[in-house]
């Protein structure tokens, strides 16, 4: 069973249809709480966002025009209060078109600690691996990857490409020659 997050209502109800054991709502989720901007280039278009200069770098790139409609955000923790979910989850997945280090913001690490995060796009990636950014990070490993997941009534497409973030942990020195 899993919870399903977006602000669209078709998307939600795309869900409904494909994963019926899961909760799925429809609110925009941010770091903070209350009416926020969202940028709908279609109803179910991959591209809409939270983010005004995402918006305009696609609108340009579509030569397409897209709409503002102002819909309710929450802090990730507080839906996840309301949903009583375990403290203790297995899997969390942020695609939110740029958003995704706000999500992350609004998630208090110290009540919830998901084994795996994936993130599709943070763009400021300095502020995520902060060594001062201690209120998230302090005593959660973070898996930083890029997830493109696909969901039609055929099949699921997932295209997992993992980044270097951190430099790779050192290397053990090569064993001594024998002696002569």
């Amino acid at each position: 069973n899993g919870l399903n997050l977006d602000f669209s209502r078709s998307n939600i109800q795309l869900f409904n249809f494909l994963r019926k054991r899961d909760v799925s709502m429809q609110i925009g989720v941010s770091d903070k709480e209350g009416i926020m901007e969202s940028f709908m280039f279609d109803p179910s278009s991959g591209t809409n966002t939270l983010e005004r200069k995402y918006a305009d770098g696609w609108s340009k790139n579509f030569n397409k025009k897209y709409k503002i409609n102002r819909i309710n955000c929450k802090k990730l923790t507080n839906i996840l209060d309301e949903c009583n979910v375990r403290k203790n989850f297995e899997y969390l997945n942020i695609d939110v078109e740029t958003h995704d280090f706000k999500v992350l913001k609004g998630l208090d690490f110290s009540v919830y600690k998901p084994k795996l995060i994936t993130c599709e796009i943070i763009v400021d990636q300095k502020k995520l691996w902060d060594k001062t950014n201690t209120d998230y990070y302090s005593s959660l490993a973070v898996s930083y990857t890029h997830l493109r997941a696909h969901e039609t009534l055929m099949n699921l497409v997932c295209r997992l490409l993992l980044e270097k973030t951190c430099p790779p942990p050192p290397r053990p020195p090569p064993p001594l020659a024998p002696a002569p």
